[in-house]
């Protein structure tokens, strides 16, 4: 058998297990056609692999080496280019898939040198144990089917909640493992396959993915740490922002007795005229007192809720949003007014933040709730800009939705998002008491 054929057998057998690897850091990186983008960077697996048997076919030096360095770059080109997610998190994500991947091949690659099979230039023989060498690949793809779900359900649990400023911190060791993996495969790639010098590559591997599972443990410890520190932030900014609030509610009811005392005023005034008979300038005083209760703006019953927003409406304005308000808020509400502040507060930032960085026409935020039975629900619409455009700074960056999900929690209720193009929609359920 050529070595060329060899290559060809390898890579196809191969394949199946760089399906999944690539399947799953598909996944991890909420790539969409998944399936496509595994069989095609499986393909290109397969490529690589054939083209580094036909160098060392022609005796091309270094081989191995080119081999190496064209498979990893499939591992992290691609999902640089594809991936929504910020860089780091995409080296992160492809460095453990990668990390992974190698230790489950040189666990079945010691597998079948131990039962009997012969490796030449780091590429199991087909011919020198047929049944060992499928079943090499079967152990290979088995440890992967085990251990990529794992590293997912990690992933998503562990991760989301961390700012891309730790995983810059905690890249070095998936890449340092990566790297360790690259010289040891060179430093082993011998014409003839030596077990011990396999070994210990077998067990350091194997160390380095158990080390990945507690790398991931420790950034979610680190990432509550660094959350806590940053909810602290922002509840001392939300309590300001209420604080604004009861000022302006306090503000409010003093103009709601000047005005109330000045159309009683009015109103003598008119009935006055009237008892005169000077019907005109009876109804001139009218309009005036008309006017003057039309200008006060109401968006809901609730005091709280509603000097809330009247405070949000001038800071819309003067960014050039507008605030589309049809909220239902009863005076009287089992919610407290400090959850109540932080419920509209949070989803309004947030709505802030996104559509004062849109740069299309319409930049109008809709919001709206209403109490049904039991279930109180607030909605929210905001243009949003794409989804790579730089994100905003501010205190608290990143918390608003993690703060409404507590509260959501809190009252047996639920937050959803959803994005629909330019459209960013929250939507928050509370079950009251």
């Amino acid at each position: 058998m050529t070595p060329l054929t060899q290559e060809i057998i390898h890579a196809i057998c191969f394949a199946p297990s760089s399906f999944i690897a690539d399947l799953a850091c598909a996944q991890m990186l909420r790539l969409e056609k998944r399936f496509r983008y595994a069989a095609i960077l499986t393909v290109l697996h397969a490529a690589f692999q054939i083209l580094a048997g036909m160098l060392r076919l022609h005796g091309i030096p270094g081989a191995v080496l080119i081999n190496s360095v064209l498979q990893i770059s499939v591992y992290f080109i691609p999902p640089l280019l594809l991936s929504r997610l910020s860089k780091i998190r995409t080296l992160f994500a492809s460095a453990i898939c990668l990390t992974a991947s190698m230790a489950a091949s040189t666990i079945a690659e010691l597998a079948y040198v131990s039962l009997g099979g012969e490796i030449r230039s780091t590429v199991a023989l087909f011919e020198s144990n047929p049944a060992i060498y499928i079943i090499m690949f079967v152990i290979c793809f088995v440890l992967l089917a085990l251990m990529l779900p794992l590293l997912i359900r990690f992933w998503d649990r562990m991760t989301h909640t961390a700012s891309d400023q730790t995983f810059w911190y905690y890249l070095l060791f998936p890449v340092s493992q990566v790297l360790l993996w690259s010289v040891a495969i060179l430093y082993t790639s011998l014409d003839t396959f030596i077990p011990s010098r396999h070994i210990p590559l077998a067990v350091v591997t194997v160390f380095c993915f158990i080390a990945e599972i507690f790398l991931l443990r420790s950034l979610q410890v680190f990432s509550k740490r660094a959350m806590a520190e940053e909810r602290a932030v922002w509840y001392e900014h939300l309590l300001d922002q209420q604080q604004n609030y009861y000022a302006h509610l306090l503000a409010e009811t003093e103009d709601a007795s000047k005005i109330r005392h000045d159309i009683r005023n009015q109103l003598q005034t008119a009935y006055a005229l009237m008892e005169s008979g000077d019907t005109e300038a009876a109804r001139s005083q009218l309009d005036g007192i008309r006017a003057a209760v039309e200008q006060q703006s109401t968006f809901c019953e609730n005091h709280v809720v509603n000097a809330l927003l009247s405070v949000k409406a001038g800071q819309f304005a003067e960014a050039g949003l507008t605030l589309d308000c049809r909220c239902k808020v009863p005076m009287y509400i089992s919610i407290p007014g400090v959850e109540l502040c932080s419920l509209f507060a949070n989803i309004l930032d947030n709505a802030y933040q996104a559509a004062s960085r849109y740069e299309g026409e319409d930049r109008t935020v809709r919001i709206a709730s209403a109490l049904q039975g039991k279930i109180f629900t607030v909605r929210c619409q905001n243009p949003c800009p794409p989804e790579d455009a730089p994100k905003g700074k501010r205190p608290g960056h990143g918390l608003g939705l993690e703060i409404l999900r507590d509260l959501a929690e809190r009252h047996n209720g639920i937050l959803e998002t959803n994005r629909d193009g330019s459209t960013f929609t929250t939507q928050v359920q509370l079950v009251l008491d």
